[in-house]
């Protein structure tokens, strides 16, 4: 082999490690990226988790709120069928 021939493999080799170092540096982006986009998605998850626990709070109190309201009513109904009755 010459010395022209070991310099064109030499070239190609050295070729071929630059472009798997930098498919390897794509490939990392890529992981950080999708590690990221998982991040956003458990933090999104997590607030949808308490969103729905405080709505569901929210008509606990509103069932609560609202029978007192209907005994407050008939409450005052009776009262005024007693006051004209």
């Amino acid at each position: 082999m010459s010395n022209e021939q070991e310099n064109k493999i030499i070239e190609l080799l050295e070729k071929i490690a630059a472009n798997q170092e930098l498919q390897l540096e794509r490939q990392k982006n890529a992981l950080e990226m999708q590690y990221k986009a998982v991040a956003m998605q458990e933090d999104s998850f997590a607030r949808a988790e308490r969103l729905q626990e405080r709505a569901e709070a929210v008509q606990g109190n509103a069932g609560k709120i609202l029978k007192f309201v209907f005994a407050l009513v008939l409450l005052l109904m009776v009262l005024l069928a007693t006051l004209f009755f």
